[in-house]
């Protein structure tokens, strides 16, 4: 095993109706969530699946991992805070992902494990991939008794900064390696930001009465329109960032299996969700299931709230400095429900 997961240690918390989530010290990642079918007793794993746990070591697609310190995007690597500009590590033009060395690969530390839940916790040295400031994040796992897993992210700092935490889960309703594209999907979002050739904003913002096949305020199938737009042929399908409401009471998202046996009701309190249909799933360094059947690009989906992409430098919907006096506090929640 790779210096990047010796060792790793696992919790994995349960509640009274069957939900049950495996979570790893390393990129604070979700390993497992598996949920009782209450029609049929079936037990029915929700994630992307990996043959074995050294397999997170290899892979490059941030598979179920906590993000930071921001998510998607920074165009040209760099920003402004106060006058000074800040150069991020990485291995692209655009920093992905917080960098070269970004959360996702970071030893997290348990500071709290019960049966419904947990805390992990990471410090983060000022320049840390060239971003400013000692940063302290925790992230909690909770388990409610209704199926609900809410994951909550608190980050202060001692200099202003600029800071988007996920996580970046791999979700197949089906339970199984097989497109997600017969999923149905309902997004309560009227407007993408627009992207360039590298998946970054244009500083445009797309109506949806415009672009229909970004549309899915009426719920309809992810392959309905699938690659039916120049912006998603550019992107290889959908990969780009929805404007939602940011309403920890109302979900923004709401996702069905094939069969209708699993949903998927998704809330936050960020402003923006990132929609994407593992378009590189199948890349160089691919992910196998547990009978050496690799997963396939549309194998998976994936609902990444946070900032906008480069937030940073955008003059609309500009991510906010999080500072000594305005700590980072963002809520993700995941409900899910069987038939």
């Amino acid at each position: 095993m790779s210096t990047y997961l010796q060792d790793p240690i696992l919790h994995t918390m349960h509640n009274q109706n069957g939900l049950s989530v495996c979570v790893m010290d390393y990129g604070a990642t979700m390993l497992d969530i598996s949920l009782t079918i209450a029609s049929t007793n079936e037990t029915r794993h929700l994630l992307v699946q990996p043959k074995t746990l050294c397999d997170y070591a290899h892979q490059s697609s941030y598979l179920h991992a906590t993000i930071g310190r921001y998510a998607n995007r920074i165009a040209n690597s760099r920003f402004v805070i106060n006058g000074k500009c800040y150069n991020l590590s990485s291995n692209d033009l655009h920093c992905l992902h917080g960098g070269i060395d970004g959360f996702d690969k970071r030893r997290f530390r348990f500071i709290d494990k019960n049966t419904n839940s947990c805390v992990l916790q990471l410090e983060s040295s000022d320049n840390d991939q060239g971003f400013p400031g000692n940063v302290v994040l925790q992230v909690k796992f909770n388990l409610e008794n209704d199926n609900t897993m809410r994951i909550c992210y608190h980050l202060t700092t001692d200099k202003d900064t600029y800071a988007s935490i996920t996580n970046h889960a791999y979700f197949n309703l089906n339970g199984t390696n097989s497109s997600i594209l017969n999923h149905k999907l309902y997004l309560d979002s009227a407007q993408i930001l627009e992207l360039d050739e590298f998946n970054v904003p244009t500083g445009n913002i797309l109506d949806l009465n415009d672009n229909q096949a970004f549309d899915f305020r009426r719920a309809k199938t992810i392959g309905t329109d699938f690659l039916n737009h120049p912006q998603m042929i550019q992107a290889r399908g959908y990969d780009h960032p929805y404007l939602i409401a940011g309403d920890l009471n109302k979900a923004f998202a709401k996702v069905c299996s094939d069969d209708n046996k699993v949903n998927l009701s998704v809330f936050t309190d960020y402003q923006c969700c990132q929609f994407y249909t593992a378009n590189y799933l199948n890349s160089s360094t691919c992910v196998k299931d547990a009978n050496d059947v690799v997963y396939d690009n549309q194998h998976a989906f994936c609902l990444e709230p946070g900032f906008c992409p480069d937030g940073p430098n955008l003059k609309h919907h500009q991510a906010p400095l999080i500072t000594k006096e305005k700590p980072l506090h963002k809520t993700i929640i995941y409900k899910f429900t069987s038939n």
